[in-house]
């Protein structure tokens, strides 16, 4: 009966050990394929921004970067908003919307005095002033006593010397697109 005992004691401590080594091994091979992930996530993220580049210039040749996004600026060609629209679409990307402040300083370093339509308008609901390409309630810095919808029928806004103003949408202006519908 004591060798009974003994030996059901031992079985019970490596059982035990068993358990607690296995526990130990699972704990392991979790932490090991959490860094495995973290490792794959990473590679992937890095392949992305390579692969997002690449494409970026592939895509819209014509496009600069400025700042952290790439535009088209059209300082030869003008267009209605509507057909600014469609001619952002047609070389690949938005009628451009901007993002803050230091991207509007950015962009403006690379105007001359002209206007320039922006994918900005208050066409759905006036007074909600939202970016074409996203549908997000949009960045804007007035010019001085703007937006003012004169006339009823200022709709669209346009760019000028770093400031935003509100013009009917039928008005023929300059265009800036972006590669991107984010903003």
């Amino acid at each position: 009966m004591l060798k009974l005992g003994i030996y059901l004691s031992v079985a019970l401590f490596a059982c035990t050990l068993f358990v607690v080594q296995a526990k130990s091994l699972q704990d392991d091979n979790k932490e090991r394929l959490k860094r495995i992930e973290d490792q794959q996530a990473d590679i992937h993220q890095s392949e992305l921004g390579t692969y997002s580049e690449f494409s970026t210039k592939a895509s819209w040749p014509n496009f600069k970067q400025i700042g952290s996004r790439y535009f088209y600026i059209d300082s030869s060609s003008k267009y209605t908003w509507e057909e600014a629209v469609s001619a952002c679409r047609d070389l690949g990307g938005c009628i451009a919307a901007i993002k803050d402040q230091e991207e509007l300083d950015a962009i403006a370093e690379e105007l001359d005095a002209k206007r320039y339509w922006l994918g900005i308008n208050d066409r759905t609901r006036w007074g909600d002033y939202v970016s074409e390409a996203s549908g997000k309630k949009a960045f804007l810095k007035w010019q001085r006593a703007e937006p003012n919808n004169e006339g009823n029928n200022e709709r669209c806004i346009e760019l000028l010397n770093a400031e935003m103003n509100d013009l009917p949408c039928s008005y023929k202006l300059n265009i800036i697109c972006q590669a991107d519908n984010n903003v």
